[in-house]
């Protein structure tokens, strides 16, 4: 009887709430799992996204950080070879470091002052560019002449040159980005970025950045900012494309793609965002993103952001797995279901038939046990070997794999997983020539077609495969057929030869790269053998020698020590050397072209040897040296004598007179002591074996000041051709500097004898000098000084003829004298006042007296001189006339008049305020013609005069008549400047010097001082007191004040009072006394004659 007919016909209403209850549980159950394993798909795909973003972040800092060590080494540079030139630049950039992924340029910027812009371009220009000049971009991206401004940082050396020669001279200052940026890398001392900025290239503007590092003055960066700032000569610079730095270095997929990446600049103060977006980032896709994550990445001082962004349309991952969950799930419930469906209505049949089956079950299990135990048995073999297969296909050290025949992978070891990146669930069930590069996917199917076809077994094959990352990796691919009659499949070994690959590249770019410096190195490179003949030379040797092919070098230098040499003993030199050491740097010699010309070389040579360490011949390369042979040549020639005459210099005349020094004093030993006990009265007898003459033009100066260093400098080189015509065969003639020349003449007969040559001489340099449309008349001081075994240095003999040139000057000029032992204590004696002088600033040894002026109209003393005097600590009081020559020639007259100009007026203003019967008390201060020409002279007068509130009508200054004459125009600018000042004027010692009634018509002068040499004889002599009416009358024609000086006399004062003469002073009314002792004289309001 069928089962139905057994079934209930109507199910109990228990069994209806069993089924219910689960179907409810399986589906909780099942949509749990679901919503589970959903979550862990999107985290396991999020998760392999943000893994990817952090190995981009990875390799972007490790090549950020080869860009830092890249340009430090480039800073280092300059400390290695200061100061860095562009050879040594260019020399450093080329190879490598030319082929950085992204790299645009390598520069250096250099700080450049806007006083040195000419001396730069000037420079830059004569390396050969002749259009350089500083430059800037104007606000339409075009090219102009940079503006005006304190300090450039104009690219001066940058490499590739070809690409990038139109950086040169860019100002990068003027770009507000990048001086941001370099001003940061200034002050931090640290690599700094800029912001992205447009860069010109080859292909037109791209985006881009710079990388500046800064370069001081020393290797180690500056404690301060100060020092930073005030160190700084320049920078080390990259110039990176972006787009081509991404590209390179992430090696992003170029088509478009679902997940994506894109770089910004989160810098506040950037002003351009998107570093990086993908080309087909645009319009309609932009607005569709959605970010799923980002990482955040430090660059020299900004702050980037690389985000992962997806089209909103495309799905991060997919849910096979959850939905594979959730229909077996569903399936299972269903199952379930029925299967308590059948079980609960067939319960009640299912009892009448286990009876009737019990003994068939029985039966049938006791057989299937034994097959079960069979199936075990053959399970567990079976197993065996799988995992001993699987052992081997995991831990295999090449990519393994399995495909059938119609190339769908079934399995893959972990090896050829991590090769692609891709996981063992991504690879299984898709075709292996999916993931090989489009040009090589039929590089093998030939041969596989062939192994198909049973004509092999396996086969071998090279292959690009296209990773998840989208880098290409090189393999070879080993394929091999199991030929199983129900299965059979393909194991396909793949070896990563990538590096291997790129090895090989590198090493045929590193040949061609020799072979084209080989053949277009400017330097000679050659290989010889050790008996003299060349294996092999490139171009640039056989051009440097004259010849016309390399062949012709070896059918024609047989013997490179005769042929070549000039001197055949140095190439001897040159292989003993080697022999020695093995290799040998920078050997010169003189070498002979072709063509006979002779040139100097320059030889670095090394020793190439077998593998029994026997010679197999030389290497080296050769360069020609004769133009830097040639300059130092000029330059020890410079070394040696003046530029201007020619003639010799003070080194080269020291060196020689040290030379006959030596060989006077080995001369004296030999002689007799008799010899040198001479009486004076034969010496002019005694043959002179060397005279030295130190000379110096009288007037030189004036000339030279009046009509320009031109003319002065023609003077010269006339006197230096005369000098020069004067001199013997063994005469050196020499010029020291300025206007100082300095002549040795040996082997003089006697005294007489050399008086006749400096006569002789004084007598050419007498004549008339014709420079130009001008003539000139000067004349020369000449002292002499003669051999004598009391020297013993060059310095010695120099000194003694200096000090008789300068006792021929104070002579009268145009004179000659032989030194004299006196004159070197004079000039001992002068040194020390001197040194004294300075000291007495410093100590305040100086002090002031004040002699009284008195007005002959009321009897009252109006003003009062100020005469400084110096307390020596040991000789006591020294007078003016010895000291003030002194200062004024020293220079020290401005410091010294400062003082006595501070001193005297505030002086003054005490007195006025004491004596007020003498609040209008005046005081004549003198000022000294070296004064005139101090810097800021009239502002530090006026800021004493307000400092000691004296009114500028009581401070009267007194100058000669020659110190306005020395440069009139200047003078006439001063004095009137102190008229402005309220200050009156006082011509000193008038009637002495340079009187003139056309100075006293032009320059704004108050008052007269007779000189006292008129004034001494007044009362005894008819002259002198004619003088002085006419100076007196003279004073009156022009409105000026007189002053009579040197009244030591009753008599001498009524006189003066009988002319008008307005005010008087001298010994009669007082003695200069100091401002104690001045005190009770300034008590007393009249001084009645």
């Amino acid at each position: 009887m069928p089962w139905p007919l057994l079934m209930p016909r109507k199910i109990p209403i228990k069994v209806d709430i069993s089924l219910l209850l689960v179907v409810i549980i399986g589906l909780g159950l099942s949509l749990t799992a679901f919503f589970y394993v959903k979550q862990w798909e999107q985290d396991t795909a999020l998760d392999e996204q943000k893994k990817q973003v952090n190995e981009h972040m990875r390799v972007l800092r490790q090549t950020f950080t080869t860009y830092g060590n890249i340009l430090k080494s480039i800073r280092g540079l300059h400390h290695v070879h200061p100061p860095l030139t562009r050879q040594n630049f260019t020399q450093f950039i080329q190879g490598d470091l030319l082929t950085q992924p992204g790299i645009q340029a390598w520069s250096y910027v250099n700080v450049v002052p806007a006083s040195k812009r000419q001396t730069i371009e000037s420079s830059i220009r004569s390396e050969g560019f002749s259009e350089f000049h500083l430059w800037e971009y104007s606000s339409h991206f075009d090219r102009w002449t940079a503006g005006e401004r304190e300090i450039y940082y104009p690219i001066l050396f940058t490499e590739p040159l070809e690409s990038n020669i139109n950086l040169l001279g860019y100002d990068v200052g003027s770009n507000n980005i990048l001086r941001i940026a370099l001003e940061n890398a200034r002050d931090l001392g640290q690599m700094t970025t800029s912001g992205a900025v447009e860069v010109q290239t080859l292909r037109g503007k791209l985006m881009g950045i710079y990388v500046f590092i800064p370069v001081y003055q020393t290797n180690a960066i500056p404690a301060t900012l100060t020092e930073r700032r005030r160190d700084l000569i320049g920078f080390s610079v990259g110039i990176f494309l972006l787009d081509e730095l991404v590209k390179t270095v992430l090696r992003l997929p170029k088509i478009r793609t679902e997940i994506f990446l894109v770089i910004f600049d989160d810098t506040i103060e950037a002003k351009i965002k998107e570093l990086y977006v993908p080309n087909w980032y645009r319009g309609f896709i932009r607005k569709q993103s959605v970010s799923l994550w980002w990482g955040s990445l430090d660059f020299g001082g900004r702050q980037w952001r690389i985000v992962l962004y997806k089209t909103k349309e495309a799905a991060l991952f997919h849910t096979w797995y959850a939905w594979t969950v959730l229909s077996i799930g569903l399936i299972f419930t269903l199952g379930l279901l029925r299967y308590l469906y059948i079980i609960l209505t067939r319960a009640h049949w299912a009892e009448e038939l286990v009876g009737k089956r019990t003994q068939n079950l029985y039966d049938t299990n006791l057989a299937l046990n034994q097959e079960m135990t069979a199936r075990e048995q053959m399970t567990q073999a079976l197993k065996a070997s799988q995992q001993r297969f699987q052992a081997i296909f995991n831990e295999a050290a090449i990519g393994i794999a399995q495909t059938n025949l119609e190339d769908k992978i079934l399995d893959s070891n972990r090896v050829l997983q991590s090769l692609l990146r891709y996981r063992e669930t991504e690879l299984n069930e898709k075709l292996l020539k999916d993931f090989v590069h489009p040009e090589d996917i039929k590089s093998d199917q030939f041969m596989l077609q062939k192994m198909l076809a049973g004509k092999y077994d396996t086969y071998q094959v090279s292959k690009r495969y296209i990773c998840k990352s989208g880098a290409i990796v090189w393999t070879n691919q080993s394929c091999s057929i199991v030929r199983d009659t129900s299965h059979p499949f393909i194991i396909n070994m793949i070896e990563d030869i990538t590096e291997r690959k790129f090895a090989e590249e590198a090493r045929l770019e590193a040949e061609n790269k020799y072979r084209d410096i080989f053949e277009n190195a400017i330097e000679g490179i050659f290989q010889c053998t050790p008996t003299g003949r060349y294996l092999s030379v490139n171009p640039a040797f056989v051009r440097m020698f004259g010849y016309e092919s390399a062949e012709q070098i070896y059918t024609e230098m047989t013997d490179i020590g005769q042929q070549l040499y000039v001197n055949p003993q140095r190439r001897l030199e040159f292989i003993a050397l080697l022999e020695k050491h093995s290799n040998v740097q920078d050997f010169e010699y003189q070498a002979r072209c072709r063509n006979g010309r002779i040139i100097w070389v320059n030889e670095t040579v090394r020793v190439v040897r077998d593998t029994s360490e026997q010679i197999r011949y030389y290497e080296g390369i050769i360069e020609n040296v004769t133009e830097r042979k040639q300059t130092e040549e000029k330059l020890r020639h410079d070394a040696t004598h003046d530029q201007l005459t020619g003639l010799c210099n003070r080194a080269a005349f020291t060196k020689r007179l040290t030379k006959a020094l030596s060989e006077f004093s080995i001369a004296k030993l030999s002689e007799s002591k008799i010899n040198l006990k001479l009486k004076l009265e034969d010496q002019n007898q005694i043959k002179i074996p060397y005279a030295v003459l130190f000379i110096d033009l009288d007037r030189f100066k004036i000339v030279n000041d009046s009509m320009g260093h031109l003319v002065g400098d023609k003077l010269l080189t006339e006197t230096a051709h005369r000098l020069a015509r004067q001199a013997h065969e063994n005469d050196i003639v020499a010029r020291f500097g300025g206007d100082e020349f300095a002549l040795m003449l040996e082997n003089q007969a006697d005294l007489a004898s050399l008086e006749q040559r400096v006569e002789k001489i004084q007598e050419q340099l007498n004549q008339p000098y014709t420079l130009g449309d001008e003539t000139f008349n000067t004349t020369a001081s000449i002292g002499i000084a003669l051999s004598d075994s009391k020297y013993s240095s060059a310095e010695e003999i120099l000194r003694d003829a200096d000090t008789a040139m300068y006792e021929a000057k104070k002579q009268g000029r145009g004179k000659s004298i032989i030194f004299q032992e006196g004159m070197h204590t004079n000039v001992v004696n002068m040194l020390r006042m001197e040194r004294d002088l300075r000291i007495a600033l410093e100590q305040q040894e100086f002090c002031l007296y004040y002699q009284p002026i008195i007005s002959l109209e009321t009897d009252k003393t109006v003003a009062l001189e100020a005469l400084v005097r110096w307390i020596h600590p040991e000789q006591g009081m020294i007078r003016p006339d010895l000291f003030i020559p002194l200062a004024e020639e020293t220079g020290l007259i401005k410091e010294l008049g400062l003082w006595v100009f501070e001193t005297a007026c505030f002086q003054l203003r005490q007195w006025q305020i004491q004596f007020p019967h003498h609040a209008e008390l005046g005081m004549n201060i003198n000022m000294s013609p070296i004064q005139f020409k101090q810097p800021h002279l009239i502002n530090l007068i006026q800021d004493i005069i307000e400092k000691s509130g004296i009114k500028g009508s009581t401070c009267r200054v007194e100058i000669t008549e020659n110190a306005m004459m020395q440069d009139p125009e200047a003078a006439l600018t001063i004095l009137n400047e102190l008229k402005n000042l309220e200050l009156l004027l006082y011509i000193d010692d008038f009637g002495t010097g340079y009187s003139s009634l056309s100075y006293l018509q032009r320059y704004p002068i108050d008052a007269l001082k007779i000189d006292r040499s008129f004034i001494k004889d007044i009362d005894t002599s008819g002259k002198s007191a004619q003088i002085a009416d006419a100076i007196i009358a003279l004073g009156e024609a022009f409105g000026l004040r007189i002053v009579a000086e040197g009244v030591e006399n009753e008599q001498q004062a009524a006189i003066l009072k009988l002319a008008h003469c307005h005010q008087v002073q001298g010994y009669f009314f007082s003695r200069p006394q100091d401002a104690k002792t001045l005190d009770e004289y300034l008590s007393i309001e009249r001084h009645f004659l």
